[in-house]
C-alpha cells in the first residue's frame, strides 16, 4: 500500500506540472491575442483619421494587423485544444465568443470608414473604439482562468504569471490611452469633456498598473531588469511625455494639429518595450515550469526505481523461501513416498544445511529411512514413525484440522463413496477478516488461539462426514455433501455467525472478537470426482468477492454447477 501511494503521489505531481505546462501555453497565447488585437487599434485609427477614399497603404496596414489578430487567435484555440484540461470545453466557448466580439467590431469599424471624414461623428469613433476594446476582457478572462491550474503544478511562479498579466493589462490600457484620442484627432477638433475623462481615467489606470509591476519588479530584482528599465524610459518617460504634449494642443480650440496615423507612428513605438518585458517575463515561466517538470519527472523514475527495487526484493525472498521451506519440504515429501514405496535409495537433503522445522523434518525423513533399512530389526519403531509421518502430513498441529493435501484426498473419496446419497458436494472457503492486524494488536499468541478457537467452532459445526482444514495462514475450507444448494448456504451462515459470536480471552490481552468472509462453491458429486480443483477456484473466486465486497459476508454462485 505504501509503495503504492508512493507511486501514485509522485504520479499525481508529474501530471499537475505537466498539465501546467500546457496551461500556460493557453496563458501565454492569451496573453499574446490580448497584444495583436490590442496592437490593430492602431491601424485602425490611423484609418478613422483618413477620408474616403483610404489610401492604400492604410487598407494594407489595416489587412495585415487584422490578419495578425485572426492568426493569434487561432493559436489559442490550438493551445486550449492542445491541452485536454477540465476547464479547456468552458475556455473553448470564451474563445469562440471573442471571435465573434471581435468580428462584430470589426463591421462596426468598417462600416465607419465607409462615412466620409467629416460626417463621422464623435459617437460613431468612440463606438468604433470601443467596441473593439470590448474584445480584450474576454481573452483576458482566458488567461485568468488557467492561472490556478498552473499554480496548482508549481505555486512559486504565480508570481511571475502576475508580472506577466501586468504587463499584459499595461501593453493594453497604454493602447487604450492612445485610442482615446481617435475622436478628436480623426475630427481635427477639440477634445470633448466626455474624452478628456476618458483620458484622465486611463492615465490614472496606466500609473496604477506601472507602480504594480515596479513593486513586482522590485521584489524580483534579477527578472528581466533591462527590459524593465525600458519600459520606464521608452514609455513611462517618452511615451506618456508625448502623450501629454498631444493632450495640451487637443484641448485646443482648433485641436491638436496631429493626424491619427501621425500620433500612432510617434506613441505606438513607445509600448514596444511593455511587450518585450511581457515576453521576458513569460520565457522566465516558462523555463521553471519546464524545470518542475523534469523534477516531477526525476522523482516519478525514482519513485519506479524503489518500486521495482522492492519488488525485486520480494522476489528474492520469495526464492529464499522457497530454497529455504518449500524446496526441502517438498523433497522431504518425495523421499517419504519413495520410501513408502520401497525405493531407499532415494537421496534426502541433509538437514544441516536448515533451521527449526524444516531441519527436524529433514532429520526425521533421514531416521525414517535408517528404520526402514534396519526394519527387520526395528519394525515396530518403523511403523509408529511411519504413522507419525502421516499425522504430521495430514494434520495442521496447531488447529488439529487437516491440511489441504489431505482435505483433497478425502474430498474426492467422499464424493466417489457408494455410501453417499446427497446429490451435491458444497465447499465452503473462509477467511478471518484483518487477521494481520489482530497478530499485530494482541500478538501472535492472541493470532494461534484466534486459529484454535476456528479450528475448534469447525468441529464443532460440522456434521458427521464432513470434512474440514485450514489451508493455510487464516485461510479454512469446509467440504460437506447437501442436497440442495440452499444446505450449502445455511451452513456458511452458521459458520459465520458462530464465529461472530466468539470471544477470544488471553490473560496478556483484552477480549476481542472476529468476523469471516466466506466463498461457497456447489458442484455435483459425480462431476468432481477425483479432481476438486475446479470447485477450489471458484470458492477461491467467490471468497475474493466477500473480501472485496466489504468483509463479513457470504458470496457464491447458487446457479453454478462446477463439472
Amino acid at each position: 500500500m505504501l509503495l503504492a501511494w508512493l507511486v501514485s503521489h509522485q504520479w499525481q505531481g508529474f501530471s499537475r506540472s505537466d498539465q501546467a505546462l500546457s496551461d500556460f501555453e493557453i496563458f501565454r497565447a492569451a496573453l499574446l491575442a490580448m497584444e495583436k488585437v490590442s496592437a490593430e487599434r492602431g491601424p485602425m485609427n490611423a484609418a478613422l483619421g483618413e477620408d474616403v477614399p483610404m489610401p492604400a497603404q492604410r487598407i494594407a496596414a489595416l489587412r495585415k494587423a487584422r490578419e495578425e489578430s485572426d492568426a493569434s487567435l487561432r493559436d489559442l484555440d490550438a493551445a486550449i485544444e492542445a491541452s485536454h484540461c477540465e476547464e479547456c470545453a468552458a475556455l473553448y466557448v470564451t474563445a469562440t465568443h471573442a471571435i465573434t466580439t471581435l468580428a462584430e467590431a470589426r463591421k462596426h469599424a468598417d462600416d465607419v470608414l465607409l462615412v466620409p471624414r467629416q460626417t463621422r461623428s464623435p459617437e460613431l469613433l468612440d463606438n468604433a473604439v470601443n467596441h473593439m476594446a470590448n474584445v480584450i476582457p474576454i481573452i483576458a478572462g482566458i488567461a485568468d482562468g488557467t492561472i490556478g491550474d498552473i499554480v496548482s503544478g508549481d505555486a512559486a511562479v504565480l508570481d511571475v504569471l502576475q508580472m506577466a498579466r501586468l504587463a499584459a493589462a499595461l501593453r493594453e490600457h497604454a493602447g487604450l490611452l492612445g485610442s482615446r484620442f481617435t475622436g478628436a484627432l480623426a475630427s481635427d477638433r477639440q477634445l470633448t469633456e466626455q474624452e478628456q475623462q476618458h483620458i484622465f481615467n486611463s492615465e490614472g489606470r496606466v500609473e496604477q498598473l506601472r507602480t504594480l509591476l515596479a513593486s513586482h519588479a522590485g521584489n524580483h530584482p534579477t527578472l528581466a531588469p533591462e527590459a524593465v528599465r525600458r519600459v520606464g524610459m521608452v514609455f513611462g518617460e517618452a511615451g506618456l511625455a508625448y502623450v501629454t504634449k498631444v493632450y495640451r494642443r487637443a484641448k485646443r480650440p482648433m485641436g491638436a494639429g496631429i493626424t491619427t496615423g501621425d500620433f500612432a507612428a510617434q506613441y505606438v513605438p513607445t509600448m514596444l518595450p511593455i511587450v518585450q518585458l511581457r515576453d521576458e517575463i513569460l520565457d522566465h515561466a516558462r523555463a521553471r515550469l519546464h524545470r518542475n517538470r523534469d523534477v516531477t519527472l526525476t522523482l516519478l523514475l525514482g519513485a519506479f526505481a524503489i518500486a521495482f527495487a522492492l519488488l525485486g526484493t520480494m522476489i528474492w525472498l520469495h526464492s529464499l523461501f522457497r530454497r529455504q521451506i518449500l524446496k526441502p519440504f517438498f523433497a522431504a515429501t518425495r523421499s517419504i513416498l519413495a520410501i513408502a514405496n520401497g525405493n531407499l535409495s532415494v537421496r534426502v537433503p541433509s538437514p544441516n544445511n536448515y533451521r527449526g522445522e524444516i531441519r527436524a523434518l529433514l532429520e526425521a525423513v533421514h531416521t525414517l529411512k535408517r528404520y526402514s533399512l534396519d526394519k527387520q530389526q526395528l519394525e515396530q519403531d518403523r511403523q509408529r514413525l511411519i504413522a507419525q509421518l502421516t499425522t504430521m502430513a495430514e494434520t495442521d498441529a496447531l488447529t488439529q484440522l487437516l491440511n489441504r493435501r489431505a482435505l483433497e484426498a478425502r474430498a474426492c473419496d467422499l464424493c466417489a463413496s457408494p455410501e453417499a446419497d446427497k446429490p451435491y458436494v458444497a465447499l465452503v472457503m473462509f477467511d478471518i477478516d484483518h487477521f494481520k492486524r489482530i497478530n499485530d494488536t494482541y500478538g501472535h499468541i492472541a493470532g494461534d488461539r484466534a486459529l484454535e478457537i476456528v479450528g475448534a467452532v469447525c468441529r464443532d459445526v460440522l456434521g458427521t462426514g464432513d470434512l474440514a482444514a485450514r489451508f493455510g495462514g487464516e485461510e479454512f475450507a469446509v467440504v460437506s455433501l447437501v442436497s440442495t444448494p440452499g444446505e450449502a448456504l445455511r451452513l456458511a451462515e452458521q459458520l459465520k455467525e458462530k464465529l461472530r459470536e466468539i470471544r477470544v480471552t488471553l490473560e496478556s490481552a483484552r477480549p476481542f472478537g472476529m468476523t469471516v468472509s466466506l466463498g461457497v462453491a456447489i458442484g455435483r458429486r459425480e462431476d468432481v470426482g477425483q479432481d476438486l480443483s475446479a470447485l477450489i477456484r471458484q470458492a477461491d473466486l467467490m471468497l475474493y468477492r466477500a473480501k472485496r465486497g466489504g468483509r463479513n459476508r457470504i458470496e457464491g454462485d447458487w446457479e453454478l454447477m462446477v463439472g
